[in-house]
């Protein structure tokens, strides 16, 4: 009889919530049921979503089981998810239980279990759950983290040394997986996956642009939200620099994604012209937008792979990046190549006038080459009694 094995992935996110590691996971869960698995996600409740979907697509299926509260991870941001994610903790215990369910539901005899890296950045009951897992399942069960976060602390190595294997999503990634370690951990370096849309028509981009009040108006692109973190400052401080060069003296920063971190500052950047704040809004708005910004600006170094990044060099437009090493090899002339204002101001118009975004290789993020390199996850290396309890 033919093994049978499901993929387990637990995930913060997943579409329709806004985001690229929403839309990335979605991606991956269905090509890999496309291509005859059995997959479960185990992720947050959503707003107008069913705790529980399930769908048969190709020769396997899909189960989206929403059991985790909505954005428990912001516990140190607003105090009024600190119940959430304590209950969010509470059901990370019920994952070994649930799994070993699945499995039986779906007659499989070995599991990879996908777990997003962001649920070990702060402290929670993951790692005991991995441990259950191990106790109860024993040699059937893989253990895989996927590593998006190319800032994770070094000492988060002891956790994921419990794993039978690592994903990195970028070389800088995969590189510093490798250097902290130990050689038993299988360490993959996967691109996120990705598939470009449609490009908006004329007549969807010139109604985005109306609804938002931007025609004629020239704008900078920032697909970040309202994020210190991710370096948005430092885009208000690009656009007063760039407001100071003829031609360019009505620029703003158009701005979609989560205010949640909203200030004075930002109010009073409105008020001044150089703000336009957007919100949370559809993929296809943001390509829409994206069509006619002097350029999708990205200068967070806490970037792994970014998605929007993906999105624009799709859609053939003007970018600025961070300095990773895929966007070194293929579109230096993207890259972020200071960190003042007036000469990114100044690289912002340069590639305006002549992206040069051709040479980047979206077929390496493609879902025909990834599935098969996920596959492989199923046996890798290592067993339950080589792993640190």
């Amino acid at each position: 009889m033919r093994r049978r094995t499901l993929w387990y992935v637990v995930t913060p996110v997943y579409s329709p919530a806004p985001g690229g590691g929403a839309i990335y996971t979605k991606l991956l869960a269905e090509a890999l049921a496309q291509d005859g698995l059995d997959v479960v996600v185990a992720t947050e409740a959503f707003p107008h979503t069913a705790t529980r979907e399930r769908a048969q697509l190709g020769n396997g299926s899909l189960v989206l089981d929403r059991l985790f509260p909505m954005r428990a991870g912001r516990a140190e941001i607003d105090w009024r998810s600190y119940t959430a994610y304590a209950w969010q903790n509470a059901l990370m215990l019920s994952l070994p239980n649930r799994l070993a369910r699945a499995m039986d539901e779906t007659g499989s005899d070995s599991a990879v279990v996908l777990i997003h890296s962001s649920f070990f950045y702060k402290k929670s009951l993951m790692p005991v759950a991995i441990r259950a897992m191990r106790r109860q399942l024993a040699s059937t069960v893989r253990l895989v983290v996927d590593v998006r976060d190319p800032l994770f602390e070094d000492s988060l190595a002891s956790v994921f040394a419990r794993f039978d294997a690592a994903i990195g999503c970028s070389r800088f990634i995969t590189e510093r997986l490798r250097a902290v370690l130990p050689g038993a951990v299988d360490v993959h370096h996967i691109p996120i996956p990705f598939e470009s849309e449609t490009a908006p028509s004329d007549d969807e981009v010139a109604s985005t642009l109306t609804q938002f009040g931007l025609d004629g108006i020239p704008y900078l692109l920032n697909p970040n939200g309202i994020l210190e973190a991710k370096r948005y400052p430092a885009m208000l401080e690009v656009v007063r620099a760039l407001r100071g060069i003829s031609g360019y003296e009505d620029t703003v920063l158009v701005t979609f994604g989560r205010s949640r971190d909203w200030e004075e500052r930002d109010d009073a950047a409105v008020d001044e012209g150089v703000l336009k704040y957007v919100g949370v809004i559809p993929n296809r708005t943001a390509m829409a937008l994206t069509m006619r910004a002097k350029s999708t600006l990205i200068l967070s170094e806490i970037e792994g792979m970014p998605r929007s990044a993906l999105e624009t060099l799709a859609l053939g437009k003007p970018l600025i990046v961070p300095p990773l090493a895929e966007f070194l090899e293929h579109i230096p002339g993207s890259v972020l190549q200071s960190a003042d204002p007036e000469d990114i101001a100044r690289q912002i118009i340069r590639i305006s006038e002549k992206p040069s975004v051709e040479n980047y290789p979206l077929h390496s993020h493609g879902l025909t080459s990834l599935v098969p390199r996920y596959r492989e996850l199923e046996s890798c290396r290592g067993s339950s009694s080589e792993r640190p309890t």
